[in-house]
């Protein structure tokens, strides 16, 4: 699976995201001029039936209680793991709190390109952004190394990117001594360091507000 496009899969409450299907169709595209596969990779406790609906040609799963609900260092930590094991040529991630919060966090951590807020694939392979609102349409091509893509809404409709073949799934082991305690130390060792200016914030105060405001949503419609 070297050179594939991955993906991340978003879901809350066990349901996929829309996001996560639009991924899908935008990464076949971005696969076709490749010449490669589509993988997605998901983590979860007892998630796993949630593959069933995605386009891809393979999913990596991860199963841990830590990784029963987001956490953005879990996620991280998984991801940097698995990436020890494989090297896609690109992954996606939404454009939203989940995939914003860890794709800027492993593009920093291990130094990948990334490229913001694309919308669609064009024909020949180049990746559509809308950026300043939408004001603004740039064309990038995927870097020589792992390229990180974020993806917008808009661009393909959630059914362009579902599928009634469940995938192959390939198990993934979590890392070792992966505790949920120890992301909790490692979030107070970040703020401490942050505090006495050693370390700039992963998040900004807008991705804690709009992370808050996701959360908020989660537990208004659990409530119906």
């Amino acid at each position: 699976m070297t050179q594939d496009i991955f993906l991340l899969i978003e879901h809350i409450q066990g349901q996929v995201s829309d996001i996560s299907y639009i991924m899908a169709a935008a990464a076949r595209d971005l696969a076709k001029n490749e010449g490669c596969g589509v993988v997605g990779i998901l983590f979860g406790s007892g998630a796993e039936g949630l593959k069933e609906s995605i386009a891809v040609d393979k999913v990596i799963y991860c199963d841990h209680p830590a990784l029963a609900e987001f956490s953005s260092d879990a996620y991280k930590r998984t991801l940097i793991s698995l990436l020890g094991e494989y090297s896609p040529r690109a992954i996606l991630f939404g454009n939203t709190t989940l995939g914003a919060d860890v794709s800027s966090s492993l593009a920093s951590h291990q130094k990948f390109p990334i490229i913001s807020s694309c919308i669609k694939i064009s024909d020949s392979g180049s990746i559509i952004s809308q950026i300043c609102g939408g004001k603004i349409m740039v064309d990038s091509q995927l870097a020589d190394k792992t390229t990180l893509i974020t993806v917008n809404p808009g661009g393909y409709k959630p059914e362009e990117g579902q599928s009634s073949s469940p995938a192959e799934t390939i198990t993934f082991s979590a890392p070792n001594e992966f505790d949920r305690n120890d992301l909790f130390i490692e979030e107070m060792e970040h703020f401490i360091n942050v505090i006495n200016g050693q370390e700039e914030p992963v998040c900004s105060l807008d991705d804690g507000i709009k992370a808050l405001e996701l959360s908020v949503q989660a537990k208004v419609k659990g409530a119906r």
